[in-house]
């Protein structure tokens, strides 16, 4: 379900709303209380992955590429802190 939008149009939307969201969950995230750097991650990397979806190229372009490069990077890192917080329970 995209919506047809010049490609580059649709990166700057990607931008905007990539900031936009990431800015707002690290703000509710401070308001209520939690600040560790590991949450924010994650929590920037789920801002990644909802305007990722939101907003992809018409076609195949090189900026989309190097995204996918990124979400690998993210989902390791998410699956780090996971580890990281499991075996703080764990233990």
């Amino acid at each position: 379900m995209s919506v047809s939008v010049p490609t580059r149009s649709r990166f700057r939307w990607f931008l905007v709303s990539f900031v936009t969201l990431g800015i707002v969950s690290s703000v509710a995230l401070w308001a209520v209380g939690i600040t560790g750097a590991e949450i924010h991650l994650v929590a920037m990397f789920l801002a990644l992955l909802v305007t990722s979806e939101l907003f992809p190229p018409v076609a195949d372009e090189q900026w989309w590429r190097w995204l996918l490069l990124v979400k690998l990077v993210g989902w390791l890192v998410t699956l780090y802190v996971l580890f990281e917080r499991v075996s703080g329970v764990i233990q």
